[in-house]
């Protein structure tokens, strides 16, 4: 773009950050070339002039994503380390990768050669090129078989996995299950609360969570995530603070529950004994294969019993007793609001039958939600799954780890906002990482800070 000014001998001084320019600023000299979506802003002084006032040009470029990249070998589990080739198939891109869960910027690492990946860990990658916008993420977990049983590595393990199933048999996004899984943070709380003394760790049990890890098969998804993990990987902690003590989650507690409550200021709390059966109970507070089904404690039923329900089955109120039942089967009739499919289908198609889900550029019904997590059914005469927006893009209302400001006449992807900065409370939190935007318009607290 060219920069000019009417004015003999001034000078020219731009910026393309949004920011004011100043003489401190980036000398006009050439044509400005404009690759990405900018706001490009430049003022005139010296040659016997004032300083002009600033001229703002904003540049929007509606460029196709070069191609996402893509790794070789896929993911997987692996009994031995793998030498990763990660390629795009737009011509001239250059790719950048991260290996360490977060998501890759042309500032992360420049993929030059292939990638060893020597314990489990999850590659990311982005392609670039001259003519096209920034790829999608491309994402490959990989589990490597004895890549060590340090907690960090273990449980990054376990996170990668589960990635990689959801992406696998749910057709799941893997833009979504990063955002809905969050690997790293958790991993990184536990391992503070290891180095606290809050919690021990068995090398020993995390050998044996590995070999569990590699085992893991589409089935596990079936009674949802919060019960995907292996016994034996929740048998590699153990809590040490005794009731009375303090506490970050209930894990830490050598037994009962842990009083932290984010949205009641209870941050951080302490350990106290479970509700014993039949006792007065509140949510979590209930003991080991006891379930809170208000105003009591109660022993959690299987198929045919009365609620609250064992993993993997599901509360049916319909009739004049709350009865415990089996989800319905791939290929039962179901209805939208009857008994629920199992986790791995969803209900849709018609005649409506429980079926699994599809994934981007797959045929898809818009009156059903058989589009996997972080798809959306879009088209004309034709409808396909394809990817809810991400940073950078424009948007309707939803945005993939990001958020849409749905109220400007041009609603574009941001970056969230971390605790403590300024919001918009008309979004109602969902410009914030946490979700939540106070009456002082600041991000709050989405967690304790652990030690």
């Amino acid at each position: 773009m060219a920069i000019t000014t009417a004015s003999s001998g001034a000078s020219i001084y731009y910026t393309t950050d949004g920011s004011a320019p100043t003489t401190a600023s980036t000398l006009y000299t050439a044509p400005v070339q404009v690759a990405a979506s900018l706001t490009l802003k430049a003022v005139a002084t010296g040659g016997g002039h004032t300083a002009s006032p600033v001229a703002t040009a904003a540049y929007v470029l509606n460029l196709p994503p070069a191609a996402t990249p893509t790794f070789n070998p896929g993911a997987g589990s692996y009994a031995s380390a793998q030498t990763v080739a990660i390629t795009s198939t737009t011509p001239g891109a250059v790719i950048y990768y991260t290996a360490d869960g977060t998501t890759p910027t042309t500032a992360s690492t420049r993929y030059t050669a292939p990638v060893t990946v020597s314990t489990s860990r999850t590659l990311q990658a982005i392609a670039t090129a001259p003519g096209f916008s920034t790829s999608l993420v491309g994402t490959a977990a990989y589990v490597i078989a004895g890549g060590g049983s340090g907690f960090v590595t273990v449980c990054n393990g376990l996170f990668d996995k589960l990635t990689s199933l959801f992406v696998t048999c749910l057709h799941a996004n893997p833009l979504a299950v990063d955002q809905l899984i969050g690997s790293n943070q958790f991993c990184a709380d536990r391992q503070r609360e290891i180095d606290a003394g809050l919690m021990t760790y068995s090398a020993t049990q995390g050998a044996v969570c590995q070999s569990a890890i590699a085992a893991l098969d589409c089935s596990v998804l079936s009674g949802g995530f919060g019960s995907a993990a292996p016994p034996a990987c929740q048998a590699t902690l153990t809590g040490t603070v005794a009731q009375g003590g303090t506490c970050w989650d209930s894990s830490n507690c050598a037994a009962g529950y842990c009083t932290w409550d984010l949205l009641t200021g209870t941050c951080p709390g302490t350990c106290q004994p479970f509700t014993a059966a039949g006792a007065a109970c509140s949510d979590d507070t209930c003991g080991p294969d006891l379930g809170a089904a208000q105003p009591t404690c109660k022993l959690l039923s299987g198929t045919g019993g009365a609620c609250p329900c064992q993993d993997a089955l599901y509360c049916d109120t319909s009739g004049a007793t709350a009865t415990c039942r089996p989800f319905l089967a791939t290929g039962a009739t179901c209805t939208s609001f009857g008994a629920p499919c199992n986790l791995l289908t969803t209900c849709g198609g018609s005649p409506s039958t429980c079926q699994a889900y599809v994934g981007a550029g797959a045929t898809c019904d818009p009156t059903d939600s058989q589009c996997g997590i972080g798809y959306d059914c879009t088209g004309t005469s034709t409808f396909t799954c394809t990817s809810l927006p991400a940073l950078g893009d424009a948007c309707d209302f939803q945005c993939l780890r990001s958020w849409c400001d749905f109220l400007s006449p041009t609603p574009t992807c941001h970056a969230l906002l971390a605790d403590g900065a300024t919001c918009n409370p008309d979004y109602f939190g969902a410009d914030c990482l946490s979700g939540s935007c106070n009456a002082s318009q600041k991000c709050s607290l989405s967690r304790c800070v652990k030690p």
